[in-house]
């Protein structure tokens, strides 16, 4: 009898290598408009003076890289993996990321 092998749960979190292959992109920013406009959103840290509005701070293979405006920087073509971290996963980078993480995982040549 055959083994029982379900398919795994797709990850709305996470821009696949296959996604990103399949998409006509140049750079990184274009991938996340086209395949999860969703990361762009800003998340609003609630203060006493008011709402702050912030976008996911962009790390490049575990390293701060900078804003999302980065990502324009980055060939499409060059991405491997693109991961969302929300703001409660994305403590594992640091407590200064209230808006999130947005994970970039390079190729490997």
């Amino acid at each position: 009898m055959p083994a029982y092998n379900p398919m795994p749960a797709y990850d709305r979190s996470v821009i696949h290598q296959d996604e990103i292959a399949a998409t006509h992109a140049m750079s990184g920013l274009d991938l996340v408009q086209k395949l999860r406009p969703s990361f762009l959103s800003s998340r609003g840290a609630l203060t006493v003076i008011g709402r702050q509005s912030q976008l996911p701070t962009v790390y490049v293979n575990g390293l701060r890289y900078g804003t999302m405006a980065t990502l324009q920087e980055i060939p499409a073509s060059q991405i491997a993996e693109i991961r969302m971290y929300r703001i409660g996963s994305a403590s594992m980078f640091g407590a200064g990321e209230p808006a999130g993480v947005l994970a970039v995982t390079l190729r490997s040549r």
